[in-house]
């Protein structure tokens, strides 16, 4: 509803008509998610129980946190109770497709061995706009029936507001969203600070919550957004109204017809990586850093969310980690990136001054020639007409003959004469031409040696594009 606000019906219909056999709306399952939340923690009370939902979360916390594990939610994520509800209590085998705001979800489908495919919101743009996919003329409905509060689930804080509703505030429930936050967060947490934490953390990797998640494409204003999860609340109110004896009528549902075992998830050994070798010694991986001193390998910054770099090269041996998210490191690669970019610069530039000079000499040798052409061809053309005019005086002696008849030597001398400069110039015109044609060809290289270097300027910018 807030990716596709103007057409998310009609999407629905899409999908029918290319062959789905079901459509459901996940807040369903975000509603049996707080339920599942809600009755497991009346009857077995909280820890600090840190949400799942976020693949991001679970993630960091089973690679890094280990210590954390133990807090992670052991209630699977609206998706998961999605598809359990439709294979477990609808007998569904079709194959599931998910439309995610998250690229991380296909994590969740492996590690919980879900036979899922992950289709983001932004692929999902990508087919439409692309055409391989024709968005349908009809609105559609969904075959879930109406959900409650679960369609506030993917906005920050959604499953705060959640368990706040059926709960109200006999719990401490803490939202954070966002990278910086949530991991500072997390990493504040250790065994003298456990005792102060809430009873629920709402953590999102995303600071904006999954409306603008890792998979998506959201055009839309963070104001619109919230504006469209207040009118879903507020219909969701509507009919399950706080208070009210109609306001449990959803749980009491799920409480007849689901068990809560099946909506339980646990955490291997091999989920957290455990057993993770070493494929290269700490020292190979500072050297994939580029940290050769003792500064340099004590930078300490954080940013890659270890607490040291020794730490950040240790899990880069082991492969929980990457060279790539060194904030130093990419630094350094910017700065000679800049380097290289600098004395490509200068050396470019002194290039394209002396080919551009080449081409106004040559461009001025080639005016000079076209003027000599043109004085020449006013030669040629004065001849002709003197060559005429002779002519044309001949012809009237001829008619006298007579004792006059000896100016006709004089005549044709002068005609002769004439002949041989016209020859002379025409042999010097044919060669101003090809003067004209070898400078030009000239222009033309040299025009075509600057377009070449642009073609150079804009495949490092793309290769820099690629490697920043």
């Amino acid at each position: 509803r807030t990716n596709f606000k103007d057409n998310w019906d009609r999407i629905i219909s899409t999908f029918r008509e290319n062959g789905a056999q079901g459509i459901y709306d996940v807040s369903l399952g975000a509603d049996i998610c707080t339920w599942a939340h809600v009755r497991y923690i009346q009857k077995h009370g909280t820890r600090g129980i840190i949400s799942q939902p976020c693949p991001a979360i679970v993630n960091y916390i089973t690679k890094y946190r280990r210590d954390l594990i133990g807090n992670l939610s052991p209630i699977h994520s609206p998706m998961l109770c999605t598809a359990i509800f439709l294979q477990k209590y609808h007998h569904i085998q079709d194959k599931l497709i998910f439309l995610s705001p998250c690229i991380g979800k296909a994590d969740e489908f492996q590690q919980t061995s879900l036979d899922a495919f992950n289709f983001t919101f932004a692929s999902l743009k990508e087919c439409l706009d692309g055409g391989r996919l024709r968005l349908s003329s009809r609105s559609g409905t969904l075959d879930s029936f109406e959900s409650g509060m679960g369609r506030i689930f993917s906005r920050p804080g959604g499953l705060k507001e959640n368990v706040e509703f059926y709960l109200g505030s006999r719990l401490t429930v803490q939202r954070i969203e966002g990278i910086q936050k949530v991991y500072k967060y997390f990493d504040e947490i250790n065994e003298n600070s456990r005792r102060f934490l809430p009873d629920m953390i709402d953590a999102l990797n995303c600071e904006n919550g999954c409306n603008f998640g890792t998979g998506c494409k959201n055009d839309s204003y963070l104001l619109e957004v919230d504006s469209i999860m207040e009118d879903q609340k507020k219909d969701s109110m509507e009919i399950y109204p706080k208070n009210s004896e109609t306001a449990n009528e959803l749980f009491d549902w799920f409480d007849q017809n689901l068990e809560l075992d099946d909506y339980v998830r646990t955490y291997s050994i091999e989920d957290c990586g455990q057993a993770c070798v070493p494929t290269m010694s700490s020292e190979n991986a500072f050297k994939l850093l580029g940290k050769n001193t003792h500064e340099e390998r004590n930078f300490n910054c954080g940013a890659c969310g270890s607490h040291s770099c020794t730490e950040m090269a240790d899990k880069i041996s082991k492969g929980l980690n990457v060279p790539n998210n060194c904030v130093w490191r990419a630094k350094q690669e910017l700065a000679q990136s800049g380097q290289k970019i600098g004395e490509f610069s200068q050396s470019l530039s002194t290039d394209v001054f002396k080919i551009t000079e080449e081409l106004r000499q040559a461009i001025t040798e080639l005016s000079s020639k076209n003027k000599q052409l043109a004085d020449t061809l006013r030669t040629i053309d004065n001849i002709a007409s003197t060559t005429r005019l002779l002519s044309f005086n001949a012809s009237i002696e001829a008619k006298r003959a007579g004792a006059a008849g000896a100016s006709f030597g004089v005549i044709a001398q002068k005609i002769k004469e004439l002949s041989d400069d016209s020859s002379a110039a025409e042999e010097k015109t044919e060669q101003l031409v090809r003067d004209n044609k070898e400078m030009t060809d000239d222009a033309v290289g040299k025009l075509d040696q600057v377009k070449r270097m642009m073609l150079q300027i804009s495949d490092m910018a793309k290769q820099l594009a690629v490697n920043e």
